[in-house]
């Protein structure tokens, strides 16, 4: 069963290209942010520079504890942030974990966690705004 909604924990490179390409093929998608994100991705959403185009993504913004257990977090964070990222994580909603290391894993245990392995050409050149390299 696929899940009814994706969130995206993390909005640095690989946690912003996720959710903006997400958002973009149609999928219903949200990213959770803090600071000074949070706002640049509500006022301008998030752009995504490509090799030969610009474009701006609205991507939702919401609170994690919106999650249930029909959704998926996406976890990508720094792993040594996992821990504080999922604070108050309903512990039956299911996790993906697209971060670095193995780290991480102690703080999804005894929760629905997934695995993923990335090649992302992608740079965070500030708050909302990425470069995607290689598309």
């Amino acid at each position: 069963m696929a899940p009814r909604r994706v969130f995206v924990v993390g909005a640095g490179a690989i946690g912003g290209a996720l959710a903006g390409l997400l958002v973009r093929a149609g999928f219903p998608c949200s990213v959770v942010a803090r600071g000074e994100t949070v706002r640049i991705l509500q006022e301008r959403g998030l752009e995504l520079r490509f090799p030969d185009r610009v474009e701006r993504v609205a991507v939702p913004v919401v609170p994690l504890d919106a999650a249930t257990p029909d959704d998926l977090v996406l976890v990508a964070t720094m792993s040594h942030h996992t821990a504080s990222a999922i604070a108050g994580l309903d512990p039956r909603v299911p996790v993906l974990s697209a971060q670095n290391g193995l780290s991480c894993f102690d703080a999804l245990s005894g929760r629905p966690t997934l695995a993923a392995t990335l090649w992302m050409p992608v740079e965070r050149r500030e708050p909302g705004v990425l470069a995607l390299m290689g598309w």
